[in-house]
């Protein structure tokens, strides 16, 4: 049905749309459960480790082109593969500064009174944070692979 190749530029995007869709899911069958007592840290924690990701996933695209001479590399553009995988730099790059800026506005609520469409926020953030989660997965796995035929 899917190739691997379909499967791995899909999979991050489907998963942060069904942990999305299960958080409404869950904040419409059990609001009074589905914000955590400690979210202001959380949020935290998320800007700071999604900072840290495109300081990371930077270093590793700049280490990506310092070894474009092996062949791995050489490989990977002879086949086409190569701006996949810059394709999927970005989509992690991407994906970790929207979340780290959506976590740093969202600490910008009163959470001691949310408005009722705030659940749609906390929705995009969880999009998001999953979203980020499996897109630098997903480079983390390619990326040692190139590393272990390189």
């Amino acid at each position: 049905m899917f190739t691997e190749e379909k499967r791995d530029a899909i999979y991050p995007h489907v998963i942060a749309v069904i942990a999305a869709v299960g958080y409404l899911y869950l904040n419409y069958k059990y609001p009074q459960h589905t914000l955590p007592k400690n979210l202001k840290d959380l949020l935290t924690a998320s800007a700071t480790i999604n900072s840290i990701v495109v300081g990371f996933l930077a270093t590793a695209k700049a280490t990506l082109l310092s070894i474009s001479g092996g062949r791995a590399i050489k490989f990977m553009k002879s086949g086409g593969k190569y701006n996949v995988l810059i394709e999927y730099f970005m989509t992690a790059v991407h994906y970790s500064i929207l979340t780290a800026v959506t976590s740093a506005l969202m600490l910008l609520f009163n959470f001691e009174k949310l408005p009722p469409y705030a659940a749609y926020f906390i929705c995009f953030w969880v999009f998001l944070s999953v979203g980020s989660l499996f897109s630098g997965y997903r480079i983390i796995r390619l990326y040692s692979t190139i590393l272990r035929n390189n």
